[in-house]
């Protein structure tokens, strides 16, 4: 609980920056600097604990020495934007609360490690940043995509998008911190419109710009993903609003959760 509200603390501390775009500039953000090369040792680190089994506690504590440095950063002098140091801070709490489970799963606590390195990395290494690895993987799943709705078997096409969408959340926070936010809203909507459109035709054109998008988000710069989204075909709108209802629902809901988790601490 400590930890959320340290993180909590450094989010508010970034609220006088909310005006600020969302990615940062070269002269703002050095890419030797010394605190951003200490985060990211100390989540490689914790990557490399979680491997052994016995090694566990030594992670646990990797999470706090990260967590801590994080909280204790001036970040007016840092200048960050509000949303990056969101999205940072959550990525250690998910880190922290995969690590906290009852039950350790091997797997998603590799994704959680994963996604905490990209997410730290990208901050020093701007133009060789770890998480273009990811890029093969996501072309396969939109390979299995393609497939399934050439086949036209809708069962698999959600299966086949919902795998994608698990691989896209590892390096979403990367791709926040290095480009335009506008960018994972259209991929957002598109993978929504995949999911639940029934219409194969229309999906195909869908598909082609995926598998154009991919290779630009990993490799162009913001002008070239946004010249690319340009000709999106449009969703129908009953679409559009049941996308966004949708969403509104998953951040109430999780707005609700953590009132509630809040008053029952405070209870016991």
């Amino acid at each position: 609980m400590w930890m959320r509200l340290c993180l909590i603390l450094v989010m508010l501390n970034g609220f006088f920056f909310w005006n600020m775009p969302d990615t940062w500039a070269e002269d703002k953000l050095p890419s030797e600097s010394t605190k951003e090369q200490e985060w990211l040792q100390l989540a490689l680190q914790a990557q490399k604990q979680i491997a052994q089994p016995k090694s566990l506690v030594e992670a646990k504590s990797t999470v706090t020495k990260l967590a801590m440095s994080f909280s204790q950063t001036n970040f007016q002098e840092k200048k960050y934007s509000l949303g990056v140091i969101s999205v940072l801070s959550n990525t250690i709490l998910e880190m922290d609360e995969q690590l906290n489970q009852a039950l350790i799963d091997p797997e998603g606590l590799a994704e959680r490690a994963r996604k905490l390195v990209y997410s730290f990395d990208v901050l020093v290494h701007k133009n060789q940043p770890l998480w273009r690895n990811a890029e093969p993987e996501l072309q396969r799943y939109v390979s299995g995509i393609k497939q399934s709705n050439q086949e036209q078997r809708q069962e698999d096409l959600q299966e086949a998008v919902r795998q994608f969408q698990k691989s896209f959340d590892l390096v979403r926070p990367a791709i926040l911190i290095s480009k335009s936010p506008a960018i994972l809203q259209k991929v957002d909507s598109m993978l929504a419109f995949l999911s639940k459109n029934k219409n194969f035709s229309e999906n195909e054109t869908i598909i082609q710009l995926l598998e154009q998008l991919i290779p630009k988000i990993f490799h162009g710069s913001d002008q070239d993903v946004m010249k690319l989204l340009k000709p999106t075909v449009q969703m129908p709108m009953p679409m559009v609003i049941i996308w966004l209802l949708s969403t509104i629902l998953i951040v109430l809901s999780y707005f609700l959760w953590k009132k509630y988790e809040g008053t029952k601490a405070g209870t016991t």
